[in-house]
């Protein structure tokens, strides 16, 4: 049962383990730290920082993560907001204000028209599967680049699987110039800036585009069945009298079931952060010898994280 107001409130949702940040911490209140060329992990939690910082170091400008749930807007938030040192004063969608401080101090939701001075907010949840824990970590951003980027590539993979769960995905920080204001009068000057982007691991990518050639690959036609034998049954017993024909079941191609079974390990190595050594060679590429010797090594790989994750709980 729930408690009105207290337990209805929201969604179900994993917690928050701690922040990556694009920029420095501040040097004061009204300035913002300096923009960096990598993440900045930030949690209070030690022990996550600890975990982080034996896999990434203190510099890293890629991160291995997946996404804790299905579609792009239950993982993604963009909003225009206004904030001054007290906390929000409101929310928009560049428009219309979603969440508003009144003058008494408490917040409302009633729609009503943005009154101008805010600026672009993105929150990325995420998880990292080398803290092995099943809490999200928040990607910030104001930039107006990194929410399209984000936008666009998960909208692209949502589309294409229908659910960004359980994709291995690589989340990092890439240097493009864009177009600044200058402060002469309105003019623009282009400039470097650490971008964020976000798209699918390769090596499941390589899978998918294996899976992908497979299914498009054309169906061999039908085969005639040959006219049924009429047989002779036994009134009394049931039985058939003249049964020289038998049944056969398919015969099962012994590669194909090979590369089902690579993808398989393949899918469950990716997800635990493994290098499986392929170097994005796909099924295709390799003999069956090599399909099975890949298979035995891979799969003592996974075994042996299981293990480790069974000791670490």
């Amino acid at each position: 049962m729930g408690i009105k107001g207290l337990t209805d409130r929201k969604l179900p949702s994993f917690p928050q383990i701690g922040v990556l940040r694009k920029g420095d911490v501040k040097p004061n209140e009204k300035q913002p730290g300096k923009d960096l060329t990598y993440f900045r992990f930030d949690s209070d939690d030690a022990e996550a920082q600890r975990a982080f910082s034996d896999v990434y170091g203190s510099e890293p400008r890629s991160i291995r993560v997946f996404l804790p749930f299905p579609t792009v807007a239950e993982n993604f938030d963009a909003w225009q907001e206004a904030w001054v040192a007290g906390g929000l004063q409101h929310r928009c969608d560049g428009q219309t204000c979603v969440r508003w401080l009144k003058s008494d101090g408490k917040y409302s939701d009633v729609p009503k028209p943005c009154p101008g001075g805010c600026k672009p907010a993105g929150r990325l949840k995420v998880i990292i599967p080398e803290l092995r824990r099943l809490a999200y970590v928040m990607v910030l951003t104001t930039s107006i680049h990194d929410i399209l980027n984000i936008t666009d590539h998960l909208e692209a993979l949502e589309l294409a699987r229908g659910d960004l769960r359980g994709i291995p995905m690589i989340l990092r920080r890439y240097p493009e110039e864009i177009s600044t204001p200058s402060g002469n009068n309105g003019a623009r000057a282009r400039r470097e800036k650490w971008l964020i982007a976000i798209e699918a691991a390769p090596q499941w990518v390589d899978l998918q585009i294996a899976a992908q050639q497979h299914a498009a690959l054309p169906m061999p036609a039908p085969l005639a069945l040959p006219a049924p034998e009429i047989m002779e049954v036994n009134t009394e017993t049931g039985e058939i009298v003249d049964a020289e024909a038998s049944y056969e079941p398919p015969a099962i191609d012994p590669r194909k079931a090979l590369v089902g079974e690579l993808q398989l390990i393949v899918g469950k190595a990716v997800g635990l952060g493994l290098d499986t050594g392929l170097n994005g060679r796909t099924p295709r590429d390799m003999s069956d010898d090599e399909i099975r010797q890949a298979l035995t090594t891979i799969t003592a790989m996974v075994n042996a994280e299981y293990a480790a994750i069974e000791v670490a709980a």
